[in-house]
C-alpha cells in the first residue's frame, strides 16, 4: 500500500527523510589526543645534533679544569685520529683525561707523604739512635761509642795506641771491651773554664759525676790544669776543644735519642735525677 500525502514519505536514496540528524550535521574532527600529541612532538634528533643547556657555576669551574689538563690535545687532533667529529664527545672524552690524571695525581701525594715526607721534615730521621742500639755494636769492626748526645763509630781508631803516657796502654782487650757500645760521656768531662766560660776563674775545679763509677780508670780523660802532670797533651787548658772534639767528630754518626718515658722516669728518680722536664722536653 502506497502512503498517501501527509504520511510517511517514500524512500529515497537522494532524499533526507531517512538520514540522521548525525548525518545532517556532517562529520566531526576527533579531539586530539595530548598524549599522542607529546609522542609526535618527541622526534628523534639528528645524530649530530647537539642540545645546548645551560651550564651552572660548578659545571664552568669544572670545564675550566678540564681544558687547564688537556689544553695541549687540539681538538683537530681528536677529530681526525680519535674520530670524535662531535664537540660533547671529544669534551667527554677530555673530562676522562682529566679525572684519570686527578687520580694519579692524589695517589702520588699520599705516596709522597708516606715515604717522603718524613724525610724533609727531618732528613736524618734514620741517623739517630737509641742507647739500646748503640748497645749492640761492640764488634772489632762495629766498635760504637756514644758521647755527650752524640754517637759515634771508632772501629777505625779505637785499636791503634793513642795514648801519649809511657808504659800505659790504651787499646788492650781488658780495656776496650768494657766501653763498647756505651754512654762514655763521664769519661770525658770538659774542664769547667771551657764549659762555662765566665762561671769561675779558677781552673782547678771539677765536677764529680754522681752515681758513676769508671770501669776502666785509665779511660777517664780529665784535662787541663787538674789532669796534675805535664808529660801529656792531657795537661793543656785547651786539649778538650781542640784536640779531642775535634778528632772524635771525624767519627761521627749521629745523635743519641732517648724515649720520652725513660727521660720522665730518670727525672723522677731521686738517686739518679739526670734530667729535668720542662714543658714535656728534657
Amino acid at each position: 500500500m502506497t502512503p498517501t500525502n501527509g504520511e510517511t514519505p517514500a524512500y529515497s536514496d537522494g532524499g533526507e527523510g531517512w538520514s540522521s540528524e548525525w548525518d545532517k550535521k556532517g562529520s566531526i574532527e576527533p579531539s586530539p589526543d595530548p598524549a599522542a600529541s607529546k609522542e609526535v612532538g618527541l622526534v628523534a634528533k639528528a645524530p649530530n645534533t647537539v642540545e645546548e643547556v645551560p651550564t651552572s657555576r660548578s659545571r664552568r669551574n669544572w670545564l675550566y679544569v678540564v681544558w687547564i689538563t688537556t689544553w695541549w690535545i687540539p681538538s683537530f687532533m681528536l677529530s681526525k685520529v680519535g674520530r670524535m667529529k662531535r664537540p660533547d664527545v671529544q669534551l667527554a672524552w677530555r673530562e676522562k683525561v682529566t679525572i684519570f690524571w686527578l687520580v694519579f695525581l692524589f695517589n702520588a701525594i699520599v705516596v709522597f707523604y708516606i715515604i717522603e715526607f718524613g724525610r724533609l721534615l727531618c732528613p736524618d730521621f734514620d741517623k739517630a739512635w737509641s742507647i739500646t742500639e748503640v748497645n749492640q755494636h761492640t764488634g772489632d769492626n762495629d766498635y760504637w761509642v756514644t758521647i755527650q748526645g752524640t754517637v759515634y763509630d771508632v772501629s777505625s781508631w779505637i785499636h791503634g795506641q793513642h795514648s801519649d803516657i809511657q808504659n800505659e796502654k790504651s787499646n788492650t782487650a781488658d780495656v776496650l771491651d768494657p766501653l763498647a757500645g756505651q754512654d762514655l760521656t763521664e769519661y770525658f768531662p770538659p774542664p769547667i773554664p771551657l764549659a762555662c766560660d765566665g762561671l769561675t776563674s779558677n781552673n782547678q775545679i771539677e765536677l764529680t759525676a754522681a752515681n758513676f763509677t769508671a770501669t776502666v780508670p785509665q779511660a777517664y780523660h780529665k784535662s787541663g790544669p787538674i789532669f796534675g802532670t805535664t808529660n801529656s797533651k792531657l795537661s793543656q787548658s785547651d786539649w778538650y776543644t781542640s784536640l779531642f772534639l775535634p778528632k772524635i767528630r771525624q767519627f761521627k754518626k749521629g745523635p743519641l735519642v732517648w724515649d720520652k718515658n725513660v727521660l720522665k722516669a730518670q727525672a723522677s728518680d731521686p738517686d739518679n735525677q739526670r734530667h729535668v722536664l720542662f714543658f714535656g722536653s728534657a
